[in-house]
């Protein structure tokens, strides 16, 4: 059989389905119905539309979420990437490709700018210096963080989509704002207990991204969600989102977060924290969850509820199990509350867009 695509990062060679199955990852297709993947090298690759019959988006999937992806109603309504922002994507990992070609690429994609400059500013606010190009983007955030960003950005863009959401009642902005608010708190976290073995912009993201199964939900589960939201606002007491859906009989939204990643191609480590950042963690570092990215988000999602001012929304457990997992105490908890509630109006400006990028 003639050879179907070869990598030309690492050269390797694709001829069979399996050969794309094994040790490829973030399989995703875009607006136009082209199919794109990693190589095990970390490159990425398009093949044209029509070319594998065999893909299908369950294929990525745990048994659990290809299950409920199958019974879900409307996964046709899920929205694929689109294409300059995939393709943008790849030349950001090609080291050939020019910073002024970013930019030309990025003109493909004027819908898309805006929201990155403001995804790569927010994501470096702590480093003193304002982002005012793509060109100063590639530079300063450097280009595989970017990589992600544009990926956050389109995922952000997307869902602000008319109609594209059908929950009645699901708020976006205010989604929005709990994801951003999120991810910075995960990147101080970052700074102020794990800065020599994890990475920021990674934290970040994993945080901005872990809820992307309630925007999944909100599109393919509609009324399940809107019922969600009206029992997470109106109940007394207060009850938590993950509460909220046993309760009424809904799905996951882990579980519809891994449904996300298969159709936009998330890295792994948002994959992880989409599934698991309501998992009870064990206590303390001995025989106890390894700090990873995802232990961060978890942390971080945790403690949006109690700078926002809502601690029912918040579960104690693992609030205080994944503090204990990086070494804080109760009192440290408290102290990070106060550290993070100056950013709450910054998350609030990114969500509404009006961080003048």
């Amino acid at each position: 059989m003639a050879t179907k695509k070869q990598c030309s990062n690492c050269s390797r060679i694709f001829r069979r389905d399996t050969d794309f199955l094994e040790g490829t990852s973030r399989w995703r297709l875009c607006s136009n119905g082209h199919l794109w993947f990693n190589c095990s090298c970390g490159s990425t690759l398009l093949l044209k539309k029509g070319s594998c019959d065999w893909y299908h988006p369950t294929k990525f999937m745990g048994e659990a979420a290809a299950s409920l992806f199958n019974r879900l109603a409307n996964t046709e309504s899920l929205p694929h990437l689109p294409s300059a922002v995939l393709e943008l994507q790849q030349q950001l990992h090609d080291e050939t490709t020019t910073t002024s070609e970013l930019a030309e690429s990025v003109k493909k994609a004027p819908f898309i700018a805006a929201d990155l400059l403001s995804l790569a500013n927010a994501a470096t606010r702590s480093r003193g210096q304002r982002i005012t190009s793509v060109e100063h983007a590639v530079v300063f955030v450097g280009r595989r963080a970017l990589s992600e960003l544009v990926l956050a950005a389109a995922i952000y863009h997307i869902s602000s989509r008319p109609g594209l959401l059908r929950a009645r009642s699901f708020a976006t902005e205010r989604f929005w704002t709990e994801s951003f608010l999120a991810a910075a708190i995960a990147q101080h976290l970052v700074k102020r207990v794990g800065r020599e073995f994890l990475s920021e912009d990674e934290a970040y993201l994993a945080a901005c991204l872990c809820n992307v199964g309630k925007l999944v939900g909100a599109i393919c589960c509609p009324e399940a969600t809107d019922r969600i939201v009206k029992l997470v606002g109106e109940s007394d007491p207060k009850v938590s989102w993950i509460i909220a859906e046993r309760t009424v009989g809904a799905p996951s939204h882990c579980t519809l977060g891994e449904i996300g990643a298969a159709i936009w191609g998330l890295p792994n480590f948002v994959i992880d924290a989409a599934q698991h950042h309501h998992d009870e963690p064990k206590i303390g570092r001995s025989g106890g969850d390894i700090p990873t990215v995802a232990k961060v988000a978890t942390l971080a999602n945790q403690l949006v509820h109690l700078v926002l001012g809502e601690p029912l929304r918040a579960t104690g457990t693992v609030i205080y199990g994944s503090a204990s997992g990086f070494g804080l105490s109760p009192r440290d908890v408290e102290t990070l509350v106060e550290e993070c509630t100056p950013l709450r109006a910054e998350a609030e400006r990114v969500a509404a867009g009006r961080n003048g990028a």
